[in-house]
């Protein structure tokens, strides 16, 4: 599955997005994941000449990490007592927009600034209380659409897992390309490129995400929940 989707490209100049559900094979494999996506990774390079063998390293970290620490996450979050609450899904959704929302617009306008006060500029308008007030009612609406439509409580911690796991490894190769060359100035630009061109991907990952693991969790639950330990005799 993270192979077959690794395949679908959409090119948007100078670079190009697919999907990566490394979150999703976090969520269902565990630490074993750390045994799937290189393997994956592998088969792109071999296959369909994806990536490179010289990068296999460092791409293996971009997406092992993020798939670990998701994977992490969805378990800790769903055993929580507060999980089946229909306000905690809907903070869930909350949390996952505002996110989604802001990094979007510090992100696109550090790329459109071509000065060295790019980030001051991107941070001031970014946390500026008029635009915090309006991600924030975005937000919320969000949540209260997601609460009012009753779906199952997967599907909100799918949602915020596929947005977590697909920007995490955004920010991981945007920072390997702008601080890993032997000349980073020259690649800052296609880091910041490559960060913002995946954020539209992150939202529509998470709500991929987000309807994968509701299916999962109504015909197959035991793929998606860590076993119960075993009770000693």
């Amino acid at each position: 599955m993270f192979f077959v989707a690794s395949l679908i490209h959409i090119r948007v100049y100078p670079t190009s997005v697919h999907l990566l559900l490394n979150g999703l094979v976090g969520i269902v494999l565990g630490l074993r994941a750390a045994l799937a996506i290189p393997l994956g990774i592998f088969l792109q390079a071999v296959l369909v000449q994806h990536g490179g063998f010289t990068t296999l390293g460092v791409n293996c970290c971009d997406m092992v990490l993020p798939a670990l620490f998701v994977g992490g996450m969805f378990r800790a979050l769903q055993h929580l007592p507060l999980f089946r609450r229909v306000w905690f899904r809907a903070g869930l959704v909350f949390i996952a927009l505002a996110a989604w929302l802001f990094c979007l617009l510090y992100s696109s306008i550090l790329l459109l600034s071509s000065n060295e006060a790019g980030p001051e500029r991107a941070q001031d308008i970014t946390f500026r209380p008029v635009t915090i007030a309006v991600v924030m009612a975005c937000a919320g609406i969000a949540a209260w659409i997601e609460s009012r439509l009753e779906s199952v409580p997967e599907f909100a911690l799918g949602l915020l897992s596929g947005l977590v796991a697909v920007l995490l490894t955004a920010f991981l190769t945007s920072m390997v390309l702008a601080y890993g060359g032997l000349e980073p100035q020259s690649w800052r630009k296609l880091a910041q490129i490559m960060f913002v061109v995946h954020v539209p991907v992150a939202l529509i990952e998470g709500i991929v995400l987000g309807f994968t693991v509701s299916f999962l969790a109504r015909v197959k639950p035991e793929m998606i929940s860590q076993p119960a330990a075993k009770q000693p005799p």
